[in-house]
């Protein structure tokens, strides 16, 4: 289980494929980055809008498929809680 660890990893692509070498399935929580409008906007006028400045990224659905996939993993289910993606993922085939 990946609990709001993978944000703070700068090179996520290696930790991921490391991570499918040690578990066929395990269940990934990240935070979004479009979990308010507001966020949106600091962002967009430069402003700090992460949840923790110490985060290399927040994600937004389509953004964290496309990193997995990048890894060769896919997501079995997921679901929004909380501003935040939980998500089951898995190997691909």
């Amino acid at each position: 289980m990946l609990s709001n660890v993978l944000e703070y990893i700068e090179d996520r692509v290696s930790f991921l494929l490391k991570m499918g070498q040690l578990a066929d399935k395990f269940l990934i929580r990240v935070p979004m980055l479009n979990r308010d409008w507001l966020t949106y906007y600091k962002k967009e006028i430069g402003y700090e809008y992460r949840l923790d400045p110490t985060h290399k990224i927040e994600y937004t659905m389509e953004s964290f498929k496309e990193e997995l996939s990048k890894a060769g993993l896919k997501i079995d289910s997921a679901s929004i809680q909380f501003g935040e993606i939980w998500a089951v993922v898995r190997k691909c085939q």
